[in-house]
């Protein structure tokens, strides 16, 4: 506990509001040896928020880069993607955390998932399922695999996220009488990404998007 308020305090007491130039004093963690006389130059109001993934790449929520590079320091997770942002010291750097992972599992509560339209769009990742194209909520439908009109259900494994190009060009038929090709069969997910379902389809940073589809 020691080391990680240290660790705290390396960017809170070390680095300025602003991200002005300040000492950055250490003796542990990955940089040790190599930043005990350093400085942080990188300006702290231009950073850019982290994907925390747990060790089965599941995404737990987003922090600060700030954060991720203390978790960093404490050996705690591991960078799985950066931005092409540097973060320099006098005798080290290194690239902006994007996504970090945890080394050891953290057991979360699972709940069974409801079925919403919503939901279906967060289980496709807001990807139409037909031309495979992210596009926000409000640019989406949901689509019957088989038409209501054939028998088909209102369910998640009859369900899939649609543009509206896609939606009217399949129309009341099959994806196979349409000729279009279905990205994958619709399920029941096991699990949402908490953090896909707060940012309410709002475009995450492009580094995150192959980790908000987790199942």
């Amino acid at each position: 506990m020691a080391r990680e308020c240290d660790a705290h305090r390396l960017w809170r007491d070390r680095v300025g509001e602003r991200g002005a130039v300040a000492p950055v004093a250490s003796s542990a963690g990955p940089f040790a040896g190599s930043i005990d006389a350093g400085y942080l130059l990188v300006n702290m109001s231009g950073g850019r928020p982290t994907l925390l993934l747990n060790s089965s790449y599941e995404p737990l929520k987003a922090i600060s880069w700030q954060r991720a590079i203390t978790m960093v320091w404490l050996e705690k997770v591991e960078i799985v993607r950066s931005y092409q942002t540097r973060l320099h010291a006098v005798s080290w750097a290194v690239d902006m955390p994007a996504v970090v992972r945890l080394r050891h599992f953290v057991k979360r509560h699972r709940m069974r998932i409801a079925f919403s339209r919503r939901n279906v769009f967060l289980r496709d990742g807001h990807r139409c399922q037909y031309c495979l194209v992210t596009f926000s909520a409000n640019e989406l439908t949901c689509d019957h695999v088989v038409p209501r009109s054939r028998g088909g259900k209102s369910g998640w494994d009859n369900m899939v996220t649609a543009c509206g190009p896609c939606n009217r060009k399949k129309g009341n038929r099959t994806p196979e009488q349409a000729r279009m090709t279905l990205a994958k069969p619709p399920r029941r997910p096991e699990m949402l990404p908490s953090l896909a379902a707060r940012l309410g389809g709002r475009l995450a940073p492009e580094a995150w998007r192959d980790f908000l589809t987790w199942k």
